[in-house]
Parts: C-alpha cells; structure tokens; sequence
C-alpha cells in the first residue's frame, strides 16, 4: 500500500497552511493602510450661569447709572409736557407752595364827571374767607393758590359785585406780554355802584375863591376827591336825618376841618371854603423889639420862631 494513498483519520486536523505575513501599514491587496488616531477634543462650550431671582434683577438694575439716567430724563420730559396743560401747570405751583398777592380796591364811581370815591371796610370774599378793606380801600390778600378765584363785595348802600379771575404762572412766555397779563390779574378793582342819598358840594381856597382840587372828603366809610372845578359828588347810605358830616384831609396843604351838609335841600350846590395850611411868617414888635413871628391861618396866638 503506498503510504502518499493513506486517507486521513477523522481524529487528525491537518496542519494549517503557513499565511504570508502582512504588514499593519498595508492591506491585503497591498494598498497603503491609513490609521486614524482620534484626539479627544476639549469642551469649549460656556459653562452655563446660574439664573438669577427678580429681586436679584431688580437690584442689579439699580445699580446702574444708566438706569437713573434714564429715569430723570423721562421725569423732566413729562414735567416739561405737563407745564403745557393749564390745569397741571397750577398743581405743579401749588404742591411746591407758590401763591399769589391779590392787591384789591373797593371804589364807588362818581356822580356826572366826580372823581371815584374809594370805599372803606368793604367786605370782600376771597375763595370763601372774608376781608375788609381798610382806610385807603384797599386789601392785600396773600397765598391764593393758582387757578381760579372768585371774589364778591358787600357794603350796605352799594351793590353787591362778584367778580372771577384766574391767576397763572408762565414764565416761557413772560418776554413776549405774558409776565404783564399774568400781574394785572393780581390787581384788582371793584366797582361798586351806590344805592343811597347822592350828596355834592364844591370846595374853594378861603383866599383866592379858587376851585380847590386836592383832599380827602369821607361820610362815613365812603371817601370822595374833588374834580378839576373843586366839585365832590358820591353816594352814601340812606338816612333819615337831613344831613352829614363831613371830614376833610389836606395832607397839609389845607388845613383839615370837618362840616355838614344838608340833605334833600335846594338844587344849588353848596360851597364849602378851606384855609391853606402851613405857616405864615411876619415881622413885629410886640415885644419892643423887632422879631420875627409864625403861625398857621385862623390860630388864636401866634408864636416867636
């Protein structure tokens, strides 16, 4: 038996072929092998921060300038906005505790060319509080808020007078008339028209017989001045006497005297006569020796100067 035709046992594994060996940098089919080496990269990505409460924001937002910047642009913008609308331009003055200085005058006017009488302790109402005029006429009234005001007088004899204003505060406009419209406002004149005995006389100089045209003539609370021809012509209450006195101040001009006059009597107006005040001087020797003398008209003595 030839030993090359002995088949091989079930129990025998031949031995494995010899295989050529390969290099790791070249494949099979002797091509170039490329390795790839994977280099990890780092995590470039922010690390995330934490999130902040609202009261958190809130107080950042405080902090910056910016913030309060813009805050007070935006306050002086509205108020400049605001100064525009009347009604919000008198809040604006009266929540920083401006006021206003009513200058008020109670006068009566005339009869035929007669100068306006002036009124005394007239009642006048302010925004609701009561004043009185005093010997001149006149009332300052102090702190009257911006806005609207409304003022009326009472006097017995003369008709009642209500009378409206408004008093406003502009200064953008006070170059071009503003300022000047916003203080006649504030000075105010109230007419009122009498209801009584209509009295006239005429005053003339004691000397000359001239129309005098300066004084004060009062009956009572009303005070009258003379015109241009010495005529004084005004309204008192009624009364039922048959006439009044009358007192009269010069200033020094006159001397000051007080008379009466009558009521209801003829048309002729009466005349009432004044002696010039001030002093007169003359020379005498009453003494036995000459010396110079001064007194004023219709005094009793008169004195050495």
């Amino acid at each position: 038996m030839n030993p090359n035709d002995q088949k091989p046992t079930y129990d025998e594994i031949p031995p494995a072929s010899p295989q050529p060996t390969v290099s790791p940098w070249q494949s099979s089919q002797g091509e170039p092998v490329v390795h790839t080496v994977q280099t990890p990269q780092p995590d470039l990505t922010p690390p995330e921060k934490p999130k902040r409460t609202f009261g958190q924001k809130i107080r950042a937002t405080l902090r910056k300038p910016k913030f309060w910047l813009a805050i007070c642009a935006l306050l002086l913008a509205t108020v400049i906005a605001l100064w525009f609308i009347q009604p919000t331009r008198w809040w604006l003055m009266n929540a920083v505790g401006a006021g206003n200085t009513l200058t008020i005058t109670t006068i009566s006017p005339g009869e035929g060319k007669a100068k306006l009488s002036e009124l005394r302790n007239v009642a006048v109402t302010v925004n609701g509080v009561v004043y009185h005029t005093d010997s001149k006429g006149q009332l300052h009234v102090r702190n009257v808020p911006y806005g609207a005001a409304t003022i009326s007088s009472k006097k017995n004899g003369f008709a009642d007078v209500s009378y409206g204003v408004t008093l406003d505060f502009d200064p953008f406009f006070h170059k071009l008339g503003g300022k000047a419209t916003d203080d006649a406002a504030r000075t105010i004149t109230l007419s009122m028209k009498g209801v009584g005995v209509p009295v006239s006389f005429k005053v003339v100089d004691w000397l000359s017989g001239k129309p005098v045209t300066t004084g004060d003539f009062a009956i009572g609370d009303v005070v009258g001045k003379p015109d241009d021809q010495g005529l004084v012509s005004l309204k008192v209450p009624g009364t039922d006497t048959q006439k009044v006195t009358v007192g009269a101040t010069f200033g020094g001009a006159y001397v000051d005297r007080t008379f009466d006059v009558l009521l209801g009597g003829s048309n002729a107006t009466p005349e009432v006569k004044v002696v010039p005040g001030g002093r007169n001087y003359f020379l005498g020797k009453q003494s036995g020796v000459v010396t110079l003398y001064s007194c004023t008209w219709m005094a009793p003595t008169c004195n050495p100067s």
